[in-house]
Formats: C-alpha cells, sequence, structure tokens
C-alpha cells in the first residue's frame, strides 16, 4: 500500500521536556469526526508499532478524525532521557499537553484517546488529573502502574536467560534493562504509584477496553472505569501481535481498528465537532528544538512516493564540522536508530561541532511511500535506496549543510553505507555496525537458511530435540531437502575459487566484495565495520578467506559487546558509541591536519 502523509510536525512543550508530534488532519471531504490522540505503548512494543501507528493515524484522519501523535519524553525524537526526574510525571503532563493541542488544531471538539499498553494508563491518570479527553481506547492497557512494572521485569528476566546478553550491564542497581530499553530507579518507583484517581463521575465520558489477542483485559481496569461513570465496553483486541511483532512484519489489524473506527464514529456529537483546524493554539509548541548545545529540525526531503523524512541536529557555540554525519535507517526501525542509538550520538556529536542527520528512506517510519514488508527482508535491499540515499546527500549540500559526509548505519543501513561511499566522492568515512550484508544476492537469504540448518545439524542438542519430538521432523526433512541443494553449490563454488579454477568464468561473492572494497580504497577512505560475535556476514567472510579484510588497510574491524543484532543489550550500545566515536575523531583529526597542510 503507498502511503502519503499530510502530517506536520512541531515540538510540543511539556514542563522542561520538548515532545515531538505528528499532526494528521481530517480530509474535509470526510464526515466530521472526533480528534483523535494516540498514545503510544513503551519499549520495543513502541519501536514495532511506528509505522502501524502511522497508517493507522492517516486511515483515522482519512475517516474525518484529525489525530495527533507523539513521542514520550525521553523516547523516539522527544529530549531526555532515563536518568531524568519525574520521569513519569512528565509523560502524564505530555498526555494532557497533547490532549489540549488536538482539541485547538481539531477543531475544539470531542477528544478521543487511543492508548496502547503503558499509554493508555497515562491517558486516565491525566484525564483524572484535568486533561480534557472524552473517550478512550485502551487496548492492553494496565489499571495500574504496578502490574506494567511486573510485566517488564518479567520481559527483563526472559531476556538474560537467552545468550548474548554481553558484559555485565552498566546501570545502577535497581534500574531495568528490558531487550535495550531503560527503566531507571526512580521512574520504576513511580510507576508502581501510579494510578488513575477521577474525583467526580466522568458522565458522557465512553471507554473501549481490547485485551491482546485473547488473554483478556485487566479485570481492574474495567472495574475501575465503571465505578468512575464511564460508558464500558469490553471486546477482545485481535491483532496486538501482528501489530507489535517486528517493525519488518508489523501490519494494522484490519479487522480492529475497523471497531474502533465504528465506536469512535458513535460518539455523541460534542460542541465545536466539525469546525475545522483552529488558525492558533494556546498550546506552546516550536518547529524546531533549541538547546543548548545544538537545535533540531524535522525536515522532509524529496522522495520518489512524497517525501523522505529526517531529523537534523545542527551545533551551536561549538566550531562546525566540514562535514555532516547521515545515520541511515537500520532496516525497517526509523530514523530513531535500535533502543534510540541514533538520536543519543547525532546529538552528541552535534553538540561537538559536526551537524547530524538521522533519515527515514522510503517506505520505513515517517516517510512516504510504498510499505515493504511485503518484500520480506530483501526489500531493504532494493537498488531503489541507492538513489535515494544519494539523494539525500545531494539535498544537504543543496542546503548549504555540508558538501562531505559520513554514512553511519546498521544492518540495511550498514550495507548501503558502503555501496553508496564506492560511487560518491563526497563519502569521506562509512561506519558499519552489524551490517546485513557487504554485497546482496537475491538467493543470500536461502544460503544463510542453509548455513543455519548445517550448525543445527552439528549440534547434539538439535539431535535430542529431533528424538523428543520437540521439532516436527517432517518440516526440517522438507527444508533440507530443498535447502541441501544449495549447500553443495556452495561448497563447490568454494573449491573451485580457492583452487583458482575457472576464475573468471565463475563469479563469486569474494570478487564482488573485494571489487567493492577496492574502489572504496583508492580513495583511502576509512570504513569502521563492526559486528556481533554470531553475524551472518562473519560467517561468510570466513568461508570467503576474508576474515579481518587485512588486504585492505583503510578497514578497521572490530567486535561488538554481545550476540543481538540489533544492539539490545546496553553494553552492546555503548559499543557501538564507541566506534561511532573513535571513527568521528579519527576523521576530524585528518580533516584538520588536510586544512592545515593545503592552507
Amino acid at each position: 500500500m503507498t502511503v502519503s502523509s499530510s502530517a506536520t510536525s512541531f515540538y510540543l512543550h511539556a514542563g522542561p521536556e520538548r515532545v515531538l508530534a505528528h499532526f494528521e488532519p481530517a480530509d474535509p471531504a470526510a464526515r466530521p469526526g472526533s480528534a483523535v490522540l494516540i498514545c503510544p505503548p513503551w519499549g520495543w512494543e513502541e519501536t514495532a508499532s511506528y509505522r502501524v501507528r502511522r497508517t493507522w493515524a492517516q486511515k483515522l484522519a482519512a475517516d474525518g478524525h484529525p489525530t495527533l501523535r507523539f513521542d514520550l519524553p525521553g523516547t523516539g525524537d522527544s529530549t531526555g532521557g532515563p536518568a531524568a526526574a519525574g520521569r513519569v510525571e512528565r509523560w502524564v503532563e505530555t498526555v494532557a499537553v497533547a490532549a489540549a493541542r488536538a482539541r485547538e488544531q481539531g477543531g475544539r471538539g470531542r477528544v478521543a484517546a487511543i492508548g496502547l499498553g503503558i499509554g493508555g494508563l497515562l491517558a486516565l491518570v491525566a484525564a483524572g488529573r484535568g486533561a480534557e479527553i472524552e473517550d478512550f481506547v485502551l487496548w492492553g492497557s494496565p489499571a495500574a502502574g504496578r502490574r506494567f512494572v511486573r510485566e517488564t521485569e518479567a520481559f527483563a528476566r526472559m531476556q538474560a536467560w537467552g545468550v548474548g546478553r554481553g558484559d555485565e550491564s552498566p546501570l545502577p542497581d535497581g534500574w531495568i534493562d528490558a531487550g535495550g530499553f531503560v527503566l531507571s530507579a526512580e521512574t520504576i518507583a513511580e510507576l508502581k504509584g501510579l494510578v488513575p484517581e477521577f474525583d467526580a463521575p466522568r458522565r458522557g465520558c465512553r471507554a473501549l477496553v481490547l485485551d491482546r489477542d485473547g488473554t483478556g483485559s485487566d479485570p481492574k481496569l474495567t472495574a475501575l472505569l465503571e465505578s468512575a461513570g464511564f460508558e464500558t465496553t469490553v471486546e477482545g483486541g485481535q491483532g496486538w501481535g501482528q501489530m507489535t511483532v517486528h517493525p519488518e512484519t508489523a501490519r494494522l489489524p484490519q479487522a480492529a481498528t475497523a471497531r474502533v473506527g465504528e465506536w469512535l464514529d458513535a460518539a455523541a456529537p460534542a460542541a465545536g465537532d466539525g469546525g475545522g483546524a483552529t488558525a492558533a493554539s494556546s498550546v506552546d509548541a516550536d518547529a524546531c528544538l533549541q538547546g543548548p548545545e545544538f537545535a533540531e529540525e524535522p525536515l522532509r526531503l524529496p522522495g520518489p512516493h512524497g517525501s523522505l523524512f529526517g531529523v537534523l541536529a545542527e551545533p551551536l557555540g561549538s566550531p562546525r564540522a566540514a562535514i555532516c554525519a547521515v545515520f541511515l535507517n537500520a532496516g525497517a526501525i526509523r530514523h530513531i536508530g535500535p533502543s534510540r542509538i541514533w538520536v543519543e550520538n547525532a546529538r552528541r556529536w552535534a553538540a561537538r561541532g559536526v551537524p547530524s542527520l538521522r533519515v527515514d528512506l522510503d517506505g520505513i517510519g515517517e516517510a512516504d511511500g510504498e510499505e515493504i514488508q511485503a518484500g520480506g527482508v530483501a526489500g531493504y535491499y532494493s537498488e531503489v535506496y541507492r538513489k535515494q540515499v544519494v539523494g539525500v546527500l545531494d539535498e544537504l549540500e543543496a542546503r548549504g549543510v555540508a558538501d562531505r559526509f559520513v554514512l553511519l548505519g546498521l544492518c540495511s543501513g550498514a550495507f548501503w553505507s558502503l555501496q553508496v561511499a564506492g560511487d560518491d566522492p563526497r563519502v569521506r568515512a562509512v561506519v558499519m555496525l552489524n551490517a546485513g550484508a557487504l554485497v546482496w544476492e537475491d538467493e543470500l537469504q536461502e544460503v544463510r537458511r542453509v548455513s543455519l540448518l548445517t550448525k543445527a545439524l552439528r549440534r547434539r542438542s538439535s539431535w535430542g530435540k529431533l528424538l523428543r519430538g520437540e521439532v516436527n521432523l517432517w518440516e526440517k526433512l522438507k527444508l533440507a531437502a530443498r535447502l541441501l541443494p544449495r549447500r553443495c553449490l556452495q561448497l563447490l563454488r568454494s573449491v573451485l575459487s580457492r583452487a583458482g579454477a575457472g576464475g573468471e568464468a565463475l563469479p563469486t561473492r569474494r570478487r564482488q566484495i573485494a571489487a567493492l572494497l577496492d574502489r572504496v580504497a583508492e580513495r583511502d577512505l576509512p570504513v569502521a565495520m563492526a559486528f556481533c560475535v554470531n553475524e551472518h556476514v562473519l560467517d561468510e567472510l570466513r568461508r570467503e578467506g576474508l576474515v579481518g579484510l587485512s588486504d585492505w588497510p583503510n578497514v578497521e574491524m572490530s567486535t561488538l559487546v554481545g550476540e543481538d543484532h540489533a544492539l539490545g543489550p546496553i553494553g552492546a550500545q555503548a559499543s557501538a558509541g564507541e566506534v561511532i566515536d573513535g571513527a568521528l575523531e579519527a576523521l576530524l583529526k585528518d580533516l584538520s591536519v588536510a586544512a592545515t597542510t593545503s592552507g
């Protein structure tokens, strides 16, 4: 589905915090409806469902509901971090401010909050403290913060059972690291005391309570709503997992969202409904974020199906470097990067003088365009992205931001960083974290499945599972029958390549990788590659006899903490930051020396 947006983006004021929000105006041809405020979940569910929430907002707007989305403080593109004091209070305040903005821009009529997970609880608490929200869709929301903490702690423990956590967590005692997302001890204590309270009956207010794929909603939530006077409806919420499983496979749950639309449309009209957007707002908001050390601005950039989206951080006070850092998408994860590491690194380097853009390419995150999921992982390696990355550099150069660049990426973003660097002389350095490939072939995914199957067959534990009936033997045999011929072809190619037979007639991945690295080396362009120990690309380099890439002295390889491709462990995120810092510091030093020499 091709998805284009007419949204405007701005920063709301929530106390000392600045919160990035996106407002989608209602289609003027549609029947006017209440304004909608989408309150996000937290952690991985927020990351996985981002594109779905954007698509949902557009659908609501097309049906006559002006819709506002936002990032909570300390998440997404908003300011703050997990250590900030009063984090939960800022979250509640943000909902209230966003609700007021939605009411004003939506025509001062009725406001409905769609709260997902903890977002629903925050909306209820905000309403109990005076936020003007009449209707609530509460999907998978707890009745109190204590339950959310218990669920998050359980998830954190489950993650700790698996391999690949890396070094011991550097977090202070009492903090939670749940898949790379962090809650401080103070925030946990605040959440445990978070309960909605209503001083007066909520007459004329409604609530639709949805569970998570038939698991049952919190009965305390229903009791709380009914005691507060809400007209309450409780239904199944099929599609939660479909929406939050992974950003590369997440889908809009059609049946559930259609039901929510019907429920919203059944609301009694409130004064002001259908009045259209107001010309001015009493809610403080800025088009740009102004900080003491850097400024940020949301940008719409030319794209093939509308606009790409980016956030440009530029230095304030520090001398401006003659280079711009461009952070590319990690697969389907939006421009904030895995666990928000692009935001943190871009802001840190902007404060040190390096303008930094984090960008969404076509169909990803906040960018317009056709959603990629139907094509699977291969869609993120389509050649259409090469031209888009070059176009982003063209646009930055035309805007006077810089004419020299360092490209940074993880997974497919790392792949495109190197691919573009091989052809574009404006790229002066590359940082690649857990690259999904160095060169891409359509059969690469099948090749990797062969490798995984081969490794599994070598493990005694795998045969034990087969014998105990814990694995579907028939399915594995069918997979083996399909994949093993490919494995034989891999081995034949490897033998011929190493023996030098059929050198020119038989193209190899080794030759393709070498040709790409040779082009980069001709310009003595520094390439920082870093991998977790279990990455596919490392196995492939070993098979091709290229471990360490010692034939290319401009390439520096290092190891990231842990075994999580998306750098979930805090230690992995820290080690990624060290790689980025080392590469940029070396590049700035080289540029300074070059400027001094030429001067």
